[in-house]
Parts: C-alpha cells; sequence; structure tokens
C-alpha cells in the first residue's frame, strides 16, 4: 500500500518512555542527590576501623598486600525509599578471589557493626550475592528480586577469601533498583505463550521480530523485563541478529543497561 510504513520505523526514540529504574550508581555523579554520595569503612582483623568518604565518580573498596582478612564497607549517606521496586542489580568487578555481598540495611554501619553476612543476608534482608569471581576483567550484572516498603542505606561489602595477604578489591559499575514491568502484554504482542519472563526471554528471536512487540518493549518495558534481558544469552544472540538491533540501542535506557555487559 502507498504511503505505508514500518511500525518500528515510526518509533521517535526522544519520545519518553515509561521509567521504570532508578540508578542508584552509574559511574558518575548523578545519583548523588538521591544517594547523597558514599561512604566507606575498613574493619580489619586486627587494628582500628577507617572511615572515609568515596567519591562516587569512583566506588571502590579493597585492600593492600597487609590487609588479609579485612572487611570492606561501602554504604550510601541516605536512605533510598524501596517502596514500588521489586529487586535490584549491581555490575561489579573483582580482583583475586573478593567475595562482593551487596544489599539495604536499616541502620549507617558504626565501629562496631560489621555488615559482612557470609549467608547472603543483611540485617535479616535478603540480598543478592555475586559468589567467588576470579580475576580483574571480569563484569556481572546480579540481580535479586525483594519485597520492600520501607527506606534503607545501599550498602555493599567485600572480603578477601585468599588465605594469603594478597591485594582484593571490589568495583561497582552500576547499581539500580527496578519495578515491574507489563511483560503479559509484551508476551500477546509477541505472539508467545508465557507464564513468565523467562519464558518470553526464552523465545527471543520470536519477540524481536515482532514490530509491534519490539516497538512496545522498548517503550514500557524499562525495568524487570529490560534487567532480565541483558543478563539472558538467549536474548542478546536474537538482538545481535534482529533487524531492530539499531533502533533498540537508540533508546537511552536499552543503551545504558545493554552497556552494562558490552
Amino acid at each position: 500500500m502507498m504511503g505505508q510504513t514500518n511500525a518500528i520505523e515510526e518509533i521517535d526514540n526522544s519520545r519518553m518512555s515509561l521509567v521504570n529504574y532508578t540508578m542508584l550508581y552509574d559511574a558518575g555523579n548523578e545519583c548523588s542527590d538521591l544517594t547523597g554520595g558514599y561512604q566507606f569503612y575498613s574493619y580489619p582483623t586486627y587494628g582500628t576501623a577507617v572511615y572515609g568518604t568515596k567519591n562516587t565518580a569512583d566506588i571502590e573498596i579493597g585492600g593492600s598486600t597487609g590487609d588479609s582478612n579485612c572487611h570492606k564497607n561501602c554504604y550510601t549517606k541516605n536512605k533510598i525509599n524501596l517502596t514500588g521496586y521489586v529487586g535490584f542489580g549491581i555490575n561489579q568487578q573483582t580482583l583475586n578471589k573478593t567475595h562482593l555481598v551487596a544489599g539495604f540495611i536499616t541502620t549507617q554501619p558504626s565501629y562496631s557493626t560489621n555488615i559482612w553476612v557470609p549467608s547472603g543476608t543483611i540485617e535479616g534482608v535478603t540480598v543478592a550475592t555475586t559468589g567467588t569471581i576470579e580475576g580483574g576483567d571480569k563484569k556481572e550484572v546480579n540481580c535479586s528480586n525483594f519485597t520492600l516498603n520501607d527506606s534503607y542505606y545501599f550498602a555493599f561489602t567485600n572480603y578477601n577469601k585468599l588465605s594469603t595477604r594478597a591485594s582484593f578489591y571490589s568495583k561497582i559499575y552500576y547499581a539500580f533498583l527496578y519495578k515491574s514491568d507489563d511483560w503479559q502484554t509484551l508476551a500477546n504482542l509477541a505472539g508467545i505463550t508465557a507464564n513468565s519472563i523467562d519464558d518470553i526471554l526464552t523465545n527471543s528471536a520470536t519477540l524481536l521480530a515482532n514490530k509491534e512487540a519490539v516497538e512496545f518493549m522498548i517503550y514500557n518495558c524499562t525495568g524487570e523485563f529490560m534487567a532480565k534481558a541483558v543478563t539472558s544469552n538467549t536474548f542478546l544472540t536474537a538482538l545481535n541478529n534482529s533487524e531492530y538491533k539499531t533502533k533498540i540501542y537508540a533508546n537511552k535506557h536499552w543503551t545504558k543497561f545493554l552497556n552494562m555487559v558490552a
């Protein structure tokens, strides 16, 4: 038909998206109004705790070769209201056998507070744990679902898992909260029978071949679906082969999250 255009070509990426995430940290100072910046303290096995303020342009906590079995903790100055959010994720890098735990705490750590909890909880709140990551070049996005309706400090801590006194650190590249997305409508538009987001991601090639579904995804699925999609190899492979790849990358929210795993 004359004058007909593909629906995907009509997408204007300057259009407002339904933003279903909030950044707690994003390689700079843009989140400082929300978090108040980050504070840290170290708690050596032997010695006196050391306090300080971290520049939000460099969220890194670590230890030198003399800090065997030393806890390193970092936390926001402001409490974050988690009402309406369903989970959070972090993208981090670690050196040597550093174990990182991230989550939310009700009170800021003090001299006598050790927020390291090997079971993966901080003050009773279940959090995401990265496990042990060896090597300094690996970056991951780890997401955890939760149901909280209060304000908390965002905190993370690392621990030297080596028996030797080797240098270790954890560095945060991104930290974010996310809300629920209308993934049921997305599945219906793509013609996918789904009981969960995982069912949609299993059929990523079908999703990313559907113009109407892709448009809905770009503007309405910028929370839990986007966070899970960028951690799915099936989705990323289908995205790379999709004729709509350029349009998806043109959206600033999808670009932000896709760059976390680039």
